[in-house]
């Protein structure tokens, strides 16, 4: 296995202690990653998708949404909701090109992403998605879709990962969506075995920005030359966040 030397002295710098047990996990889980949006800023991802959402556009594509819309909201676990037939993505942007992007609790993902997606996990609901500027030009000869998924993977290992828990004003661990609320994480420990799928999101609201794949589902996406996107492996994901200022 091979990690650059900053993730190596940082993890050395942070958790001595925890040392035998860290670099067990490590290596089981190792081939695991996290799908971030790449926000470095290439050609057609752009860093802040500044962008609208609607069924109908208004007058004003770009007007300040005053409401929740029913593909807008968080679905909790299990809630399957029916998209509309389609929906309008308004960007204020020139050109895009990326193939996935998490937005509106959910995900704009390119056909071709999409594709990948469903030969492993059917666990969402899906609607295509017009792409139009905010000056109404066609900005991308790519197809998109909308997507949400109603079925997470609740294999976070609390016991093995680094955190601190967001309390109630009692001084007890709060749970939010079925889930055990972190205030901060300092590092992610999932049970690889529990593991069912090769694409999937995790059952933390921490992480809903995300989706989470196997070495399998990543090779093939790197065989189909997706783009915009980095795949960090799991056992960095939390470094990654807390230090790369990560638009979440």
């Amino acid at each position: 296995m091979k990690h650059s030397e900053n993730i190596k002295k940082w993890r050395q710098q942070s958790f001595k202690k925890e040392n035998i047990k860290l670099n067990l996990i490590v290596y089981f889980s190792m081939n695991y990653y996290a799908v971030f949006t790449n926000h470095s800023g290439l050609n057609g991802v752009p860093v802040f998708l500044d962008c609208r959402l609607w069924e109908e556009i208004p007058k004003d594509p770009m007007a300040p949404v005053d409401k929740e819309f029913p593909w807008t909201i968080h679905i909790p676990r299990f809630a399957k909701i029916t998209l509309p037939e389609k929906l309008n993505l308004i960007v204020k942007a020139r050109k895009i090109s990326f193939d996935f992007y998490s937005a509106f609790n959910g995900y704009i993902v390119s056909k071709e992403f999409l594709d990948l997606i469903e030969l492993f996990n059917r666990d969402f609901v899906s609607t295509p998605l017009e792409v139009l500027s905010n000056k109404f030009k066609i900005i991308t000869n790519k197809e998109y879709y909308f997507i949400k998924f109603y079925e997470y993977e609740d294999v976070i290992d609390y016991e093995n990962s680094i955190y601190t828990k967001n309390l109630s004003d009692k001084g007890e661990p709060m749970i939010i969506q079925n889930a055990l609320s972190i205030k901060r994480w300092e590092f992610l420990s999932l049970f690889v075995d529990k593991i069912k799928k090769d694409v999937f999101p995790l059952n933390s609201a921490a992480f809903l920005s995300q989706l989470y794949c196997s070495q399998r589902f990543k090779e093939l996406c790197e065989k189909n030359k997706i783009y915009g996107v980095n795949f960090i492996p799991i056992d960095e994901v939390a470094h990654y966040i807390n230090s790369s200022g990560y638009l979440r």
